[in-house]
């Protein structure tokens, strides 16, 4: 029998990211093979019994809304020397499976990161990550993002992120001692710091999955492009080089599919 939870992730994400992406991405968090499966079979079964049910829907409001018509087309078709022959009925849940399937076509090229406080990111093609934590509690998470083949030790550098197409992610708690971090803290906090070291930036207000956001674009003391995201749980600064296509693209596919804030589990 599948995990009835595991079935309605999967049934919430698989239109977002398609099939083969999160078979991948569970079968890298661990999950048996066979218990995918059984949860993708449950969740494309629940999936296809929606769909049919709006479609009944659908036809039973088109019969009762164009009786008229339906009145006029038989006695067109009665006054014919040879009616035309019925079509073949369709099966709604089939369909819904093909539908599903055309879904898992299109996005299932994409790769998806999981992240660990149940966030989702799109990467380009043939771009990968290398996942870290920075303190012994794990409470603050990053992410580097990168061209495959990209040396590891460009990451410690800012400034060569631009060049070498390198992208991190770095999420932390809303929660802190002093209270629950908000987007005007956030923004307050950034450019302040930023003035304390007479950088010059220019700022501009954002949403990322109806999650408020503001991009820092810093021309000096060298170029670099942070965006500040307030999650429901957590908090993220997205640093690149500068704010381009591979940046924005990213950036705009950042989901929290199961936000939660318990560091290291």
């Amino acid at each position: 029998m599948a995990d009835a939870e595991l079935v309605e992730y999967i049934k919430e994400n698989l239109p977002r990211y398609g099939e083969k992406a999160l078979r991948e991405q569970l079968s890298k968090d661990g999950v048996d093979a066979d218990e995918i499966e059984t949860a993708l079979a449950g969740a494309k079964a629940a999936a296809g019994a929606v769909i049919a049910k709006a479609r009944h829907r659908k036809r039973l409001a088109l019969i009762a809304t164009a009786g008229g018509f339906i009145l006029i087309g038989l006695a067109v078709v009665l006054s014919t020397n040879k009616p035309p022959a019925p079509e073949a009925p369709k099966d709604a849940a089939a369909e819904a499976a093909a539908d599903i399937g055309d879904i898992g076509d299109v996005m299932g090229e994409e790769t998806v990161f999981r992240g660990h406080y149940g966030y989702m990111l799109k990467l380009p093609p043939r771009y990968g990550t290398h996942q870290t934590f920075l303190d012994p509690r794990k409470t603050h998470e990053r992410v580097f993002i990168f061209p495959e083949g990209t040396n590891y030790q460009h990451f410690i550098n800012e400034g060569l992120y631009g060049p070498m197409g390198i992208l991190r992610l770095d999420v932390t708690l809303r929660r802190v001692p002093q209270g629950l971090i908000d987007i005007d803290t956030m923004k307050a906090w950034v450019t302040g710091k930023l003035d304390a070291d007479k950088s010059t930036y220019k700022l501009h207000d954002t949403m990322v999955q109806s999650m408020p956001a503001f991009i820092v674009n810093i021309e000096k003391p060298f170029q670099t492009t942070k965006a500040y995201v307030v999650g429901q749980k957590v908090r993220y600064e997205f640093t690149g080089g500068e704010e381009n296509t591979v940046f924005n693209s990213i950036l705009s596919s950042l989901y929290e599919a199961s936000p939660h804030d318990r560091p290291g589990k």
